[in-house]
């Protein structure tokens, strides 16, 4: 393992060695926590033999073209004018609509629909949204990657009750999403037809796009980044190359009692470079963190999750460390406090983001840790920069971490 690596690593769980995962509040967590039930599958030529492929392109982004097996014997509804399909970020743009055979229930009906998005999410991430918009009962969730989920809930539409499987996938600036609803009564009969329609639905091409518009920032010549233009930057003279910081602040307007509008900060990330000469500890950042957590009336809680990241290309490390921030007396509402630290060349990278929870507001915390994630992935030191040489790693000395004793009185 990389020196500087073992440094931080050593730091951070150190630090923070007494606070347990346990206590971070799983109530969103566990409820969409559902593994999809299992359903053993025939032989897939007997469908595919009594199925029609449907080549759908008739959307002028290519995004939008795609492909499912719908049964023979089912209908497709000739009343949906393509030409006017208008997406957006709700569902209001249906691709196609099919019904199956006649029956004395309600027929089952297969709907591919489209939605588009203000900001970049991933598909699980949309899907528990529509999930959570309209109160459906979900019974199971299986995330492929970030742009395929695939899930299975129970909905009532006038008065008949649906078993309804559905995948969405993230293409380019859209979400396509297609859904087989089985009336209740049949479900025994169609279990495995409706598993086969909804996993032959597929994306033409997958197309790589950003949702929103994207702008760079520089770091003199030794890094840039690039973030969603829905932020705001906020920067601050640069006095010393050794320390260098900016914020992005995502704000909603809200109205006040009294009918005013104001401006509300409901995301913030900080981004800061910090030379390893000028930083003898890497432990006084994280309470320098702390420290700036406490004016908003906010503490490093329990820890919720870490990871270790493959580093890209001209990094040293990757690690990620997502924590709960925690009220230090005052009345704040539940929030979540991300760190990661990158090194190259001379410089350590730390970024953190604070925002509402997950549980508290799960679409505003979605919005945040994608945009986090974006930011971080788009940071590219600037090689032959000032800052980009080689490191002397003796410089750096993990072990000397390794006996410091711990304050207790900067976690909980």
């Amino acid at each position: 393992m990389n020196c500087r690596n073992l440094v931080f690593l050593t730091v951070v769980v150190f630090l923070y060695s007494g606070l347990a995962r346990t206590g971070f509040a799983q109530d969103m967590v566990d409820q969409f926590d559902k593994e999809m039930p299992e359903i053993v599958l025939p032989d897939n030529n007997d469908f595919m033999d009594n199925s029609s492929l449907v080549n759908d392109k008739t959307q002028e982004d290519k995004a939008l073209y795609y492909s499912i097996s719908v049964p023979r014997t089912w209908d497709q509804d000739g009343n949906i004018v393509l030409d006017d399909v208008s997406v957006n970020s709700k569902i209001t743009g249906t691709l196609r609509k099919f019904y199956g055979p006649p029956s004395f229930t309600e027929r089952s009906k297969l709907l591919v629909e489209a939605s588009s998005p203000t900001y970049d999410i991933t598909a699980k991430q949309w899907m528990l949204q529509y999930l959570l918009t309209n109160g459906y009962n979900l019974q199971g969730i299986k995330e492929y990657n970030e742009n395929k989920v695939e899930a299975i809930y129970v909905l009532i539409e006038d008065t008949e009750t649906y078993v309804v499987r559905s995948v969405a996938i993230a293409n380019g600036k859209h979400i396509l999403f297609a859904s087989y609803y089985l009336p209740m009564e049949r479900w025994e009969e169609e279990k495995l037809e409706q598993v086969q329609v909804i996993r032959s639905f597929k994306v033409d091409e997958e197309i790589e796009e950003y949702v929103e518009e994207m702008s760079q920032y520089q770091f003199l010549d030794l890094a840039t980044f690039e973030y969603p233009v829905s932020w705001r930057m906020r920067t601050s003279p640069i006095i010393s190359v050794d320390r260098m910081s900016v914020d992005l602040l995502r704000t909603v307007v809200v109205r006040s009692d009294y009918e005013k509008e104001q401006k509300r900060i409901d995301g913030q990330i900080e981004i800061s470079l910090v030379s390893i000469y000028a930083t003898e500890d890497p432990e006084d950042e994280i309470l320098r963190f702390n420290a700036g957590l406490g004016k908003k009336g906010l503490k490093i809680g329990a820890l919720i999750e870490s990871e270790e990241m493959e580093p890209r290309q001209h990094f040293d490390f990757e690690s990620l460390f997502v924590y709960k921030a925690v009220s230090n007396g005052k009345r704040v509402d539940d929030h979540e406090f991300w760190i990661k630290m990158m090194s190259a060349g001379d410089y350590y990278y730390y970024y953190t983001l604070l925002t509402p929870s997950r549980n508290s507001k799960y679409f505003t915390w979605a919005q945040n840790a994608e945009a986090f994630k974006l930011v971080t992935s788009l940071t590219n030191p600037q090689v032959g920069g000032v800052g980009n040489q080689k490191i002397n790693t003796n410089l750096v000395k993990g072990e000397a971490y390794k006996d410091k004793p711990q304050d207790q009185n900067q976690a909980e």
